[in-house]
C-alpha cells in the first residue's frame, strides 16, 4: 500500500521510500514520461530524505539547463542583430536617399504621374520594411513585400509594376556609386497567373453611353457637355476640356476632333490626336459653335 509522509517527494511502499517528482510542461520533451518514479532502496526516512535531496538538485541542475539550452542564447538579445550591423557597416544610401538620386537624373522631361509611381513604390517599401541601406535588404523581406501585396488585394501586374520601380531604383543607384549588384528584388516569384487573379475589364454597353449623353444633352451646361464628349470620342478629361473651337472638324467626311498638344503658353508642340465623333455630331456642333473660342472656358487656363 503507498503511503505519503511529510518529506517533500517522498512516499513509502511496503515499507520502502519511494522518490517521486512531477516533469514541468516547459521541458517534457526531454522526457520519455510525464513523471520521476524511483525506489530509494532503503526504508530508513533519514536516509531517503538525503538521497530524495540530492535527486532534487540534480534534476534542478539538469532542467535549468534545458530551459537555458531551449532558450536559444538567451544573452543573445542583448547584442546588435545582424541586420543593425549591417546597416551600421553599409556604405550604401538608404531607399529614400536612392529615390533621390534616381529623381535627378530620371525625372527630367517626365510628366508627373512617374513621379508619383517612384513615391508610391518608395513608400509601400519603406512602411513595411523601413527606410534602410538597399544593400541591407534581404530576399526574406522582399517575399514579405510580395505578401503585403497580394493580401491588400493587389493584381500580378499592379505587383510587378511596383517591384520594376524598386528595382530600377537599386540598379540604377548601385551603378552610379559604382556598388555591387543587389539581387533581392530580382527574380520575385509573382505565381503563374498571379496569386490575384486579373480581372478582365468589360465594356460599358453602348446603351448605357447613349443614356448618359442624352440625359448631359437634357441637363446642358458645360460639364455635362464635356462629359458628353468625352463618352463619344474616349478623349481623356484634360484633352477635352483644352479644346479649341477649330479644333472640332464637322465638315470632313468623318467628322472628328483633332487633340493638338500645346505649351502652357498656348503654342502647339507638334503633335495631335484624332478622335471621330460617332453619336453627337450635330448636337455638338451646336454647343460648340454657340461658345467662345475655347471649347470648355471653365476649364482653359
Amino acid at each position: 500500500m503507498r503511503k505519503t509522509i511529510g518529506a517533500p517527494y517522498l512516499y513509502q511502499k511496503r515499507g520502502v521510500y519511494y522518490f517521486s517528482r512531477r516533469i514541468p510542461e516547459d521541458i517534457k520533451s526531454h522526457y520519455k514520461t510525464t513523471r520521476i518514479m524511483l525506489s530509494l532502496r532503503t526504508k530508513s526516512v533519514k536516509a531517503a530524505k538525503i538521497k530524495a535531496a540530492s535527486l532534487v538538485s540534480q534534476l534542478d541542475e539538469e532542467w535549468l539547463t534545458f530551459r537555458w539550452r531551449s532558450s536559444d542564447r538567451p544573452l543573445h538579445r542583448f547584442l546588435m542583430d545582424e541586420s543593425a550591423i549591417a546597416q551600421v557597416q553599409s556604405s550604401a544610401p538608404n531607399m529614400t536617399g536612392a529615390k533621390e538620386i534616381y529623381m535627378r537624373t530620371k525625372s527630367v522631361g517626365r510628366p508627373i504621374i512617374f513621379s508619383q509611381a517612384v513615391d508610391r513604390a518608395v513608400k509601400n517599401l519603406t512602411k513595411l520594411l523601413g527606410d534602410k541601406p538597399i544593400d541591407t535588404y534581404t530576399r526574406k523581406e522582399a517575399n514579405l513585400l510580395r505578401d503585403a501585396f497580394f493580401e491588400r488585394g493587389l493584381s500580378r501586374a499592379s505587383a510587378d509594376r511596383m517591384f520594376s520601380t524598386i528595382r530600377a531604383i537599386i540598379n540604377f543607384t548601385t551603378r552610379e556609386l559604382g556598388l555591387n549588384d543587389i539581387p533581392s528584388f530580382s527574380g520575385l516569384y509573382l505565381g503563374e497567373g498571379g496569386r490575384s487573379p486579373e480581372s478582365k475589364r468589360l465594356p460599358i454597353p453602348v446603351t448605357d453611353i447613349r443614356a448618359v449623353q442624352n440625359t448631359c444633352k437634357e441637363l446642358n451646361d458645360e460639364n455635362r457637355w464635356l462629359l458628353a464628349l468625352i463618352s463619344d470620342t474616349g478623349m481623356r478629361l484634360s484633352e477635352a476640356a483644352g479644346l479649341q473651337k477649330g479644333d472640332i472638324c464637322f465638315d470632313d467626311k468623318y467628322p472628328h476632333v483633332v487633340f493638338v498638344r500645346r505649351h502652357a503658353n498656348g503654342t502647339q508642340s507638334g503633335s495631335y490626336l484624332r478622335e471621330y465623333l460617332a453619336h453627337l455630331v450635330q448636337d455638338i456642333k451646336r454647343r460648340i459653335c454657340d461658345i467662345a473660342s475655347a471649347g470648355f472656358p471653365s476649364f482653359s487656363v
